[in-house]
């Protein structure tokens, strides 16, 4: 961890709680349980503090693709139509899977699987830690294609309010729209045709959590897959914390589960993606950081996707190795 980040007293101010209202969530929540009896079987209570979460994460999304510049503007298309909650509906019972492959060894399945199951091993690591409170669940499914499950902890014994929700959808969006999402935004620009569709799927784990003593860090991450039917594909992601009161041996502990994670993969993934999450989490007209950072990665296909998804995956699967050892060891303090 660099000294400058640990002298400083980080903001926490943008660090917003993943059951807000619509509009104070700043990242975008891509949306299983092992049995369906997670979930509520009449009409859940939870539902309207999810939908609203939802609805937040969905509407920030869209603000920041549509923020992003654009090739061309096409009349009468709205790049924020498929992040709309319109269109979504509870189930009570969890589908195998929200995909729509029938091949069990594609990319995409495997992806969502391990996505399930770092939602499982997560949201049962919190609730040990936690010693109180219980995620619920609430599943739904998406009328273009796809699906999720919004995992939701309240008022626990550690954490006030805890988010791990999944989202799997697919269907077609405007070129400019997936322009907007990626660096190498020239590349669609090219030889793109205004008003062209383009069928794409998504795949993303994302968390935010906000434990009640602020010894305790706040800890966001999210893991995601896009790829489009034309063959483009990549792989983004991230994990990162949060402090109000800066413990150095606690952040020592944080970065050194990525760096070992990181340099198990690529010696040289973690300077890169350290300095990325630094500058993404970076308020400019402050001039300070939100938090001290973490790893984050985008547009990563620079090698095999199955490679690329072992390493999100190995991240994933260290989140509460790297989180919950500092929450254990500040959950008492006074």
């Amino acid at each position: 961890v660099q000294q400058s980040r640990l002298t400083t007293m980080p903001r926490t101010s943008t660090s917003l709680n993943a059951a807000q209202q619509p509009g104070q969530v700043s990242e975008q929540g891509m949306l299983l349980a092992n049995a369906n009896a997670a979930l509520p079987q009449q009409g859940s209570q939870l539902w309207a503090p999810v939908a609203a979460f939802l609805t937040g994460c969905m509407f920030a999304a869209g603000l920041a693709l549509r923020s992003q510049p654009k090739p061309h503007h096409i009349d009468g298309v709205d790049t924020m139509a498929m992040f709309s909650a319109a269109g979504h509906k509870m189930v009570d019972t969890v589908p195998t899977h929200f995909g729509k492959d029938t091949d069990e060894a594609c990319l995409r399945r495997r992806f969502e699987r391990m996505l399930r199951h770092g939602q499982d091993s997560i949201c049962a690591a919190i609730e040990k830690c936690d010693g109180k409170a219980k995620f619920r669940a609430d599943a739904w499914v998406r009328e273009g294609g796809g699906g999720g499950v919004s995992r939701v902890l309240a008022d626990g014994a550690v954490w006030e309010k805890a988010g791990v929700n999944l989202s799997v959808i697919y269907g077609s969006m405007p070129w400019e729209t997936v322009a907007a999402a990626r660096e190498r935004q020239a590349k669609y620009a090219k030889n793109a045709t205004p008003g062209e569709r383009v069928p794409f799927f998504a795949c993303g784990l994302s968390c935010v959590m906000h434990p009640r003593n602020p010894h305790c860090p706040t800890m966001h991450f999210n893991y995601r897959y896009f790829e489009t039917e034309a063959g483009d594909w990549w792989f983004a992601g991230g994990t990162d914390i949060t402090p109000a009161y800066l413990d150095e041996d606690d952040m020592k502990h944080f970065h050194g589960v990525y760096k070992e994670v990181c340099d198990r993969h690529d010696a040289e993934f973690y300077p890169k993606f350290k300095k990325w999450a630094d500058e993404y989490f970076m308020i400019k007209h402050r001039g300070e950081t939100r938090g001290l950072g973490g790893i984050f990665y985008d547009d990563l296909n620079d090698r095999d996707p199955l490679t690329i998804m072992a390493f999100s995956e190995d991240c994933l699967n260290h989140v509460v190795a790297a989180y919950v050892p500092i929450i254990e060891k500040h959950k008492n303090d006074p």
